[in-house]
């Protein structure tokens, strides 16, 4: 504490100052902090409410194109067992009305309950690879469409949904019998959400390998989604979220704040993407806002208590030094500070002191060199 005391008054006024600055603006930081983690945690659940608004729409086109095959196979002849004929007419009116901006129809086909394909239109497809009777039946035993991964589709085109659905129909034999309709996936989505293109594109994925089959991108169709690494702790848990992902150093593109949410009807998740600097704009601005001011503050106020303590400390030196001519006997020197307030004061008592001094001083000379003379 002794050697504390010694040091100059500036110093440790400043000291003071600056730990009480320090102090306040970090209080100030940490609340500010505290508001734009929540302004960043508001932009997590909206862009997990466009996810999830954007997975409803492809869940709805799904469940759209259930129904159109169950109401399509009411109205044909199945007990009449053409099935060829009832398979094309399907497929046509699937064709012309079961549209989706997620997907498209690419093959209709009628199987019985051990996963026999009775009928199947285009003919090209019909030898490409058929999903478990297993499932077939359990689609039957629920009464109810089930929606798997397709593993068929034309030359070029990625598979998407496979779509199981139970009719009211039996074969000959009794066998109860499922329409059953592969999609592909589509490439360069339109604008689904606003902003949509340079802000935002979204990709339909495998829950099991990341695959994309469905994307506004056409360079990442049947590709593994580049974000599946941040992905894949999602897709096993079965769980959406919505995390930044770091793009690499050096690569073009950088951050991007990812929302993923699964299909509830399927085996796929929606991935919608957007360039961390638009989706995370107004909490890093308010930082930088935040750190910029509190900077600028923090320094306007050492200096303005800079300015101040020199104000004090300047003055008490020049005094300090006229009491040293003092004790030296040096009373020729006039005490000049210049100051209003009370160290101002000060200074002139000092200099009527000094004059009195002085003129005692003076006296007394004149005093002895008369004693002298005589």
């Amino acid at each position: 504490m002794l050697k504390w005391n010694r040091i100059g008054l500036q110093f440790r006024i400043m000291t003071y100052v600056t730990i009480g600055l320090l102090v306040l603006f970090g209080g100030l930081g940490f609340l500010d902090a505290l508001s734009i983690r929540d302004t960043t945690d508001q932009v997590f659940r909206e862009r997990t409410a466009l996810a999830q608004s954007l997975a409803r729409d492809v869940e709805q086109d799904l469940d759209f194109l259930a129904s159109d095959l169950r109401m399509g196979a009411r109205g044909l002849n199945l007990p009449g067992k053409d099935f060829n004929r009832a398979a094309d007419s399907l497929y046509q009116l699937l064709k012309l009305h079961a549209s989706s901006q997620f997907f498209h129809v690419s093959f209709v086909g009628i199987k019985d309950e051990e996963g026999h394909l009775l009928a199947g239109v285009p003919a090209a497809l019909r030898e490409a690879t058929h999903p478990d009777p297993n499932e077939i039946q359990l689609a039957m035993a629920q009464n109810r469409p089930l929606i798997l991964r397709s593993q068929r589709a034309p030359e070029g085109a990625i598979p998407f949904a496979l779509v199981v659905v139970p009719v009211a129909a039996t074969t000959e034999k009794g066998q109860r019998l499922a329409v059953v309709a592969d999609t592909i996936g589509v490439v360069g989505l339109p604008a689904a959400v606003p902003g949509w293109g340079t802000e935002y594109s979204m990709e339909i994925v495998t829950a099991d390998d990341g695959t994309v089959i469905t994307t506004s991108r056409a360079e990442q169709m049947g590709k593994k989604t580049s974000h599946y690494p941040v992905l894949q702790k999602y897709m096993e848990s079965g769980l959406g979220g919505v995390v930044v992902h770091r793009g690499p150093k050096g690569v073009s593109g950088g951050d991007h704040l990812v929302a993923v949410t699964p299909l509830s009807s399927g085996p796929f998740y929606l991935v919608l993407e957007q360039p961390a600097s638009l989706a995370l704009a107004v909490p890093q601005r308010r930082q930088n806002e935040m750190l910029a001011m509190s900077l600028a503050g923090m320094l306007l106020m050492l200096g303005a208590a800079w300015y101040t303590t020199r104000s004090v400390v300047k003055p008490i030196g020049q005094l300090k030094a006229a009491a040293r001519a003092f004790a030296q006997g040096s009373l020729d020197m006039p005490v000049k500070v210049v100051a209003q307030d009370e160290l101002g004061e000060l200074a002139e008592d000092i200099e009527s002191m000094r004059q009195q001094l002085k003129r005692s001083r003076d006296e007394i000379e004149q005093a002895r060199t008369e004693l002298e003379k005589k």
